[in-house]
């Protein structure tokens, strides 16, 4: 048998079946509801009433004595298969007295078919008529109670879906919902909204957890907006950025929240809902925007200041030179050594600015390192350099570089040539500069150490930045990039530079790894 007929409400849903296999009784009954407009259908047997009902029926009229003469086990089955809005109205044809209150056989019947009319013959025609247009009317009912909730649930399911989409949008977007009842009572945060301020899944929380979780700086701003929101004169949109203080983590977070206030139509304020987003990511990145830009700022203005001023001293240098030879050609020698050391001079503060704009506007110092060539020849021709152009200055070298170490030979002579330069610059002049180098399996150590004034603690912490050259040592020449560019230089190769200044002796060390990693 198939499932009992739950289609959409049509023409056999309002009509009659009648079973009454003996005398006249199914064709007088199918007149009288025929001249009442009432369509009706006559079934010949058990067999064939299940299949009508399978097709849609309105109510059934049947006779005592075939369910008595007939299995009935199919129609029990029909009945027991009915959905739940579905209760189908039965009249049963009894002869006189054949009721429920005179037959066992008919208190059966009404127990296991339910929805039962007695009718006793003989019946009048507008009785029977009667009886079956109340049938009739109450499947009419269900008919709509089953519209009714096929809407409901239909609704439900759409709003499921709905909802289910919803979450994975809010999910997908990192965002929180939240809902205050009554403005100030009963708070609801899921899971997410708690973790911005820092609290557990679990937890239970208050709107007292709200406001001691805001900033101390954010508070009574972020408080005077939700009260705006929840105040029925004002009933102002909820939508600030603010930081929050973990309770469990003590962790800072930033927060950007929106919402508005549900009022009744007396204006009172039933609840505040709306949404949350961690926003601590984005505003660190702005910050750490807003640092750098001004970092840039502050780097270009001191750039073009010194850069003005320290250009202009060697270039002035070698003017003067030059009117001083033509004045006195004697001495030539002298003054040719003198322009020599300025133009040495100048294009080393030149090839430091170059250095600085490849560092700071291109992609940071690229490091070709090369272990087939040895390194030594190289610091010992930086050596030598300085100690031509200073050559007062006592310099003195151990070099032991026991393995190959792959660097770019040219940058590294340049970070020696820098450190190198500093001591001579800062060092006490009547004391020895040292410069010691070692290459072992796994790290390349080079350092450059010098006797005079410590350096000061504060000015330790910036010696590394570019154009710093502290507060006493503007009036001795140089970008104050000299430093900066080794520590970059250092970097590129995958090592660090330290530096130590204590008592009258002041060390900087580069250390690195040997190979390349």
């Amino acid at each position: 048998m198939s499932e009992p007929h739950i289609a959409g409400h049509g023409p056999d849903d309002e009509r009659a079946l009648i079973m009454t296999p003996f005398g006249r009784d199914s064709s007088i009954a199918a007149g009288i509801l025929a001249d009442a407009g009432v369509r009706a259908a006559i079934c010949s047997s058990l067999a064939d009433l299940v299949a009508e009902l399978d097709a849609g029926a309105g109510c059934v009229v049947i006779a005592q004595e075939a369910v008595e003469t007939a299995d009935i086990n199919p129609l029990f089955t029909w009945i027991d298969g009915q959905p739940s809005w579905s209760d189908l109205p039965i009249i049963i044809i009894t002869e006189h007295g054949g009721g429920p209150q005179g037959s066992r056989k008919a208190l059966r019947l009404m127990a296991a078919l339910g929805n039962v009319t007695f009718l006793e013959r003989p019946f009048r025609p507008l009785t029977f008529l009667s009886a079956v247009q109340s049938a009739l009317r109450s499947r009419r009912r269900q008919l709509q109670a089953r519209m009714y909730v096929a809407k409901i649930e239909q609704t439900g399911a759409e709003l499921l879906a709905a909802e289910e989409r919803l979450r994975l949008a809010t999910e997908a977007a990192d965002i929180g919902w939240w809902d205050v009842e009554d403005g100030l009572g009963e708070l609801f945060w899921p899971p997410r909204v708690k973790a911005m301020f820092g609290i557990s899944a679990d937890a239970p929380v208050t709107m007292d957890d709200f406001f001691k979780g805001l900033h101390p700086d954010d508070r009574d701003r972020v408080s005077a907006v939700y009260i705006r929101a929840a105040d029925p004169a004002r009933r102002e949109l909820y939508d600030v950025e603010y930081r929050t203080i973990g309770k469990e983590d003590g962790i800072v977070r930033w927060v950007a929240a929106k919402g508005r206030g549900v009022f009744d139509e007396t204006g009172r304020c039933k609840r505040v809902i709306g949404t949350a987003i961690d926003i601590t990511e984005r505003k660190l990145a702005q910050e750490q925007r807003l640092a750098r830009q001004q970092e840039d700022a502050e780097l270009r203005d001191q750039f073009i200041a010194v850069l003005g001023h320290d250009l202009r001293n060697p270039l002035a240098s070698v003017a003067a030179g030059t009117q001083v030879l033509v004045r006195h050609p004697e001495r030539a020698s002298e003054i040719a050594a003198h322009m020599e050391r300025s133009i040495f001079r100048m294009s080393e503060l030149i090839e430091n600015v170059l250095d600085f704009a490849r560092g700071r506007l291109g992609g940071g110092f690229v490091a070709v390192r090369d272990g087939e060539k040895p390194l030594e020849p190289v610091l010992r021709q930086v050596i030598d350099e300085l100690r031509n152009i200073h050559p007062g200055r006592d310099i003195k070298v151990d070099i032991d570089l026991q393995e190959p170490v792959e660097c770019d030979r040219q940058r590294i002579g340049q970070l020696l040539s820098n450190l190198l330069g500093n001591a001579i610059v800062h060092g006490a002049p009547d004391r020895p500069i040292r410069v010691r180098a070692r290459a072992g399996s796994r790290t390349f150590e080079l350092s450059v150490e010098n006797s005079g004034d410590p350096i000061e603690p504060a000015a330790l912490e910036k010696l590394f930045q570019p154009f710093f050259r502290g507060k006493d040592r503007g009036n001795r020449g140089g970008l104050g990039l000299g430093l900066y560019i080794c520590s970059e230089i250092a970097r590129a190769h995958g090592g660090v530079i330290n530096v130590t200044s204590e008592g009258r002796m002041t060390c900087f060390t580069l250390r690195m790894p040997t190979r390349a990693q």
